[in-house]
């Protein structure tokens, strides 16, 4: 990379089309039943984009001038220190203080982001570029900004997580949002985001709904397990 605006640009330009193919269907949003594979037209540059999800939720993307440094891949067996540093010297961030720890708590999640423990997102993750530059540190704040030192988000054993109890709550916290007509049971004809106190913790759950395919994320509230909940 010549200088680190080009390197941000590169980051959000690959974020943004991992994020296009897995809006519009073409790669799952965890870890895929079987291999998925196919192409579409770049909407940057209009070139050729040829993708593949494997199995192991691992996405690799290559083809058109977009990729000026070569072909984007994920899926790393281990997270290494020395390669999230790199990472953050490039984007103009650095690791935080925690970070050992947190990379502890990705390897042991396969390489996948801890915080989100019911979507498979591989660490370095596409989500941390825009985190970083609106809140200061992305959502686990293992990457901060190097002048704005950050709380870190505290991680509870992944042992002792109870997941289904977590799926159950979140779904009932959804079907309520919709029920109340906060969001829609279908795909809405436009954007819908908000908040609302919960009717089952009093906590405030922030809401936000895509027209786009009908996805939902929410955060905030006690039901939520201090985790965020995406679709």
């Amino acid at each position: 990379m010549k200088d680190q605006a080009q390197f941000n640009t590169y980051v959000k330009r690959m974020c943004s089309l991992r994020t296009l193919l897995r809006e519009s269907g073409k790669i799952a949003s965890s870890r895929p039943g079987m291999p998925m594979s196919g192409h579409i037209t770049c909407p940057v540059c209009e070139g050729k984009v040829h993708y593949t999800h494997a199995q192991s939720g691992a996405v690799t993307m290559q083809g058109c001038e977009c990729f000026t440094e070569g072909p984007y891949e994920e899926g790393h067996i281990t997270v290494r220190r020395e390669d999230l540093e790199e990472v953050a010297q490039q984007g103009g961030y650095k690791l935080s203080e925690h970070a050992d720890k947190i990379i502890e708590r990705t390897n042991a999640n396969g390489g996948y982001c801890p915080c989100r423990p019911l979507q498979d997102v591989p660490c370095p993750c596409e989500f941390m570029p825009g985190e970083v530059e609106k809140d200061g540190h992305c959502h686990c704040n293992l990457f901060v900004k190097g002048d704005e030192p950050a709380e870190v988000l505290e991680l509870e054993d992944t042992a002792d997580f109870d997941v289904d109890k977590h799926v159950d709550q979140c779904i009932r916290l959804r079907r309520w949002l919709a029920d109340e007509g906060h969001i829609s049971h279908e795909v809405p004809k436009q954007d819908m985001q908000g908040h609302v106190k919960c009717h089952f913790c009093q906590g405030s759950v922030y809401y936000t709904q895509s027209a786009y395919n009908g996805h939902v994320t929410m955060n905030g509230c006690y039901c939520l397990s201090g985790h965020v909940y995406h679709e």
